[in-house]
């Protein structure tokens, strides 16, 4: 089958990074007839073979931003109409927003503000205005050598997670093997968290340290959402991750959607409560010692699992585009049905 037939009047997205979440970005807005581009490091990503996008070959946003930059800002001074741009990493967030000034005459960024976006990105920030919000967060300590946290022994609570204060910061390559390429490590007393710690702190000297919460992997929530530029939510729906590798804290395998009112108001509130826009997953785990929703990360950015909303009626992807690139359309709902993301 050859690619659909697109309307070139209509304003370009581009995609950073065609794997997995660029790939349903490209799927979703080009089977609406909207021009997509694939912008990639590599010619070789799954997404790249898709018959919804035209594959371009360009600076990695991670490795060389500023020369990204300017390949992007070519490319639009080719187009006859202002595109979109799409994030699918942390890296592609930090860069989007490092040059936001250059970019925004040419495309359109569907990402939240400086500060609301460094709220998002800054875990030790988010859990604060989490907490203020009246949402329940898990205790997170913000630690910078070792000898702060022999100082503040007493304020962790074991088991906790050894974190990246942001994500970001253990992508790098040296340090991403350096901590046995996860994102968090599970410590289970002072003596496991200090060597924790030392594995990082080669390289960063921040990190967190966040309470555990208990309960089985089918205890994660999410909530994705599309919040338009006015402020006002133009679509959401929920979700419940079944089975996700490392169960501990890894990437979803097998996600099922399921209408939760209580899951969605608690991530609707973080968000308002942010001055959020754009697109957010919000993720919770359900606390097996008092069935409270803990509030684990939010995603300023499509990620994996977003083409389950899509399938149920809520295709954050388009909302964001008919937001900024042509007449917004109307508020999505669910449509209540369960359907499986694998």
């Amino acid at each position: 089958m050859g690619r659909p037939a697109l309307r070139p009047e209509r304003p370009p997205a581009f995609v950073l990074n065609m794997y997995d979440t660029g790939l349903a970005i490209a799927r979703n807005l080009g089977r609406r007839g909207i021009p997509v581009v694939g912008v990639s490091s590599r010619d070789d990503l799954p997404g790249s073979f898709s018959r919804y996008c035209r594959p371009l070959v360009g600076p990695d946003s991670r490795e060389d931003p500023r020369g990204l930059a300017a390949h992007l800002i070519d490319q639009a001074r080719r187009l006859p109409a202002r595109g979109i741009i799409f994030p699918t990493r942390d890296a592609d967030v930090l860069f989007l927003d490092a040059h936001r000034e250059a970019l925004e005459p040419h495309f359109a960024i569907p990402l939240p503000g400086r500060d609301a976006l460094r709220s998002i990105m800054e875990k030790s920030r988010l859990a604060a205005l989490s907490e203020s919000a009246g949402i329940a967060a898990p205790r997170t300590c913000r630690v910078t050598s070792e000898a702060d946290i022999l100082l503040r022994r007493d304020e962790f609570v074991f088991p906790a997670l050894v974190k990246p204060v942001l994500a970001e910061h253990w992508r790098r390559a040296d340090v991403w093997n350096a901590v046995g390429r996860k994102k968090a490590i599970r410590v289970e007393r002072l003596e496991d968290l200090v060597g924790a710690y030392r594995r990082s702190a080669r390289y960063v000297a921040e990190a967190l340290v966040q309470e555990w919460v208990p309960g089985n992997e089918d205890q994660f929530f999410i909530v994705g959402a599309y919040v338009g530029r006015d402020g006002t939510c133009r679509g959401a729906f929920t979700a419940q991750k079944l089975h996700q590798y490392p169960p501990d804290f890894g990437l979803g395998c097998l996600v099922r959607s399921r209408v939760d009112p209580v899951v969605e108001e608690l991530g609707l509130r973080l968000l308002r409560a942010i001055g959020f826009t754009g697109i957010a997953e919000v993720e919770f785990k359900r606390d097996a010692r008092d069935g409270a929703y803990r509030l684990i990360e939010v995603n300023p950015r499509p990620w994996d699992q977003h083409a389950l909303g899509a399938a149920c009626g809520v295709d954050v992807a388009y909302l964001a585009y008919r937001d900024h690139c042509e007449p917004p359309a109307p508020r999505a709902a669910s449509d209540g049905r369960e359907r499986y993301w694998v």
